[in-house]
């Protein structure tokens, strides 16, 4: 009976989309005039309507990549409910951090989830991830209620951790999916993709504030908003995982000027939508309104809709005259869509010219210095990234900020990470021909760096729009590490095995994130705070994060160090890339 569901459950997303393909390719006319085709012509036919088919199924992937993604990123909510989750077990803020960090560990020690997506495919990988996570939300949610009494804070810290690591499988079936469906174009998708990874924080927090509000309840908002995450990943993440999938080599084309302008529309919806969220939390922050918070997440619905749509944006004339004219030079070329073997020696090579080396993970850690170079720079910039969004509601309370106005903090955050993907996907690919990609991460690190210097001055002088503007330059910097990273993992190391190299990578922030929260900023935050009757810690003044945020501008520049020996040793690829 089992097979028999299962049996069902897949006829059904087959035929939905079948469906779904012949509302997007049309009515396929074939011309019969009485007259006998030859075997030629029916091939090429046939051939024709295979690669509308693939390129159809190709940008269906886009949109259910995107959720995706949304479902991802939530693990950057954490802000929203950390502080709640530390008044309710009673924590210090090194024990918050732990969590978090912990946790973070389970999101980006994917390699377990690149194995398996390297042999089962994006399907089944996002599936297992998504139910994973719902499982993981569902405990955690159980623990803030109080209907598992009093663990322990590595008990809570290992739920966390298995909510996410369900996050890095979504994570790595959306992404090793869209740079194998788009060789040419890396930058400018997972510039997209990124985006709204990095978005998802700032929309559940516009969620939470709409639909959750805290109401002092038994089960509050932020309560509630943990159960949300849970049936958020069982609908919307096993959806769009059905309809990822990895086409053949031969049907990943360089994106016309009928593609590359989908993907700007793209973008201009996720910009518009992260420029939404800045004027709806800074309303909200203003105006304590429940009723103008829910509107503003109503408001969010076309948005959705738009983003879902986006395979309809594309003009089907143009691809189909480019689809027809490259199949029939090819056709008339030697023949060789007959010819597989001389096919699979072309596209072989065509594969290789788009990666500097291709290679496994084993080979990564034994004999690619790159790999190292590109290891430090990403745990020294994402690791300090980490520490600021972990910390962000403690910082902000610091330096005697409302409790409010950590909502806009986390809000504004998010969309600087939004729009740091874009911008470095979007000019990193556009300009791969004049800037590589070493360099730009290089950039990354110089901004990040700066926005660590703003941070430390915000709490010298107890601004709080000092704070606001290092945190949105903060989470810009962030956002540019992955759109930059993924690529750099595919055009340095190639993509055969990309899921494992890409978990591999993925270890980076996880230690990062680790090193720099706990072992610096939560050691620091407690040595200088107070403990409070429940058992917590306080930590109100400059010291507080001061220093830390020195010594993370200091781990930025050994960054930016890295990424100059990594730009000298890859700059003559790049040169003939």
């Amino acid at each position: 009976s089992d097979h028999f569901c299962y049996w069902q459950i897949n006829a059904f997303i087959y035929v939905f989309e079948k469906l779904l393909l012949i509302k997007m390719l049309g009515e396929t006319e074939v011309d019969v005039d009485g007259e006998e085709e030859s075997d030629d012509n029916n091939e090429f036919t046939e051939n024709v309507d295979n690669s509308k088919m693939n390129e159809s199924q190709r940008w269906i992937g886009v949109p259910a990549s995107l959720f995706l993604e949304l479902c991802a990123g939530t693990p950057y909510a954490y802000g929203v409910y950390s502080g709640h989750l530390k008044g309710t077990l009673r924590l210090s803020q090194k024990e918050v951090n732990e969590i978090s960090s912990l946790g973070n560990v389970g999101l980006y020690l994917s390699l377990l989830g690149g194995v398996f997506y390297d042999r089962a495919g994006p399907k089944l990988t996002g599936l297992i991830g998504a139910i994973v996570s719902a499982f993981g939300y569902f405990l955690i949610f159980q623990v803030t209620a109080d209907n598992l009494g009093s663990p322990s804070v590595y008990t809570v810290a290992f739920l966390f951790a298995i909510a996410w690591q369900g996050c890095s499988w979504e994570d790595t079936a959306a992404i090793g999916t869209s740079v194998k469906n788009f060789p040419h174009d890396r930058g400018l998708v997972l510039g997209l993709l990124k985006s709204f990874f990095g978005l998802s924080g700032a929309i559940v927090s516009s969620l939470a504030a709409g639909f959750f509000p805290s109401s002092g309840k038994e089960v509050n908002g932020e309560i509630s908003l943990v159960m949300f995450l849970s049936v958020m990943q069982l609908t919307l993440g096993i959806g769009c995982s059905f309809f990822v999938n990895v086409l053949p080599f031969a049907s990943r084309k360089k994106l016309g000027y009928d593609g590359d302008k989908v993907f700007k529309k793209g973008y201009y919806i996720i910009g518009s939508l992260s420029l939404y969220l800045v004027f709806t939390t800074i309303l909200q922050a203003n105006i304590d309104s429940h009723t103008l918070a829910l509107v503003g997440s109503l408001l969010m619905i076309p948005f959705f809709v738009a983003l879902a749509g986006l395979p309809f944006l594309k003009s089907s004339t143009e691809e189909r005259i480019s689809e027809e004219s490259s199949l029939l030079d090819s056709r008339n070329n030697n023949n060789q869509l007959r010819d597989r073997t001389d096919e699979s020696e072309s596209l072989s090579a065509e594969s290789d010219q788009l990666s500097m080396e291709n290679l496994r993970p084993i080979e990564c850690l034994t004999r690619s210095l790159c790999f190292y170079l590109l290891f430090l720079s990403l745990f020294c910039g994402t690791g300090v990234g980490l520490m600021v969004i972990n910390n962000i509601s403690q910082i902000n309370k610091a330096i005697g900020g409302k409790s409010s106005f950590k909502i806009t903090l986390v809000s504004l955050m998010n969309v600087g990470n939004s729009y740091g993907r874009m911008i470095a996907g979007y000019l990193s690919e556009k300009y791969k021909g004049y800037i590589s990609r070493p360099v730009w991460l290089m950039y990354a690190l110089t901004s990040m760096c700066g926005s660590q210097c703003i941070l430390a001055l915000s709490q010298q002088e107890g601004s709080v729009p000092v704070l606001l503007v290092g945190t949105i330059l903060m989470g810009t910097s962030y956002g540019a590490f992955w759109a930059l990273g993924p690529t750099l993992c595919a055009e340095l190391f190639g993509t055969t095995h990309y899921g494992k190299n890409y978990a591999l990578l993925n270890l980076a922030p996880a230690l990062g994130g680790y090193v720099v929260s706990v072992c610096i900023a939560g050691y620091l935050y407690d040595f200088y705070g107070e403990v409070d009757e429940d058992g917590s810690t306080t930590c109100i003044g400059k010291n507080c994060f001061e220093s830390t945020f020195l010594i993370s501008a200091a781990l930025c520049v050994v960054g930016i160090f890295s990424c100059l020996m990594l730009q000298r040793r890859t700059q003559q690829w790049y040169a003939e890339y």
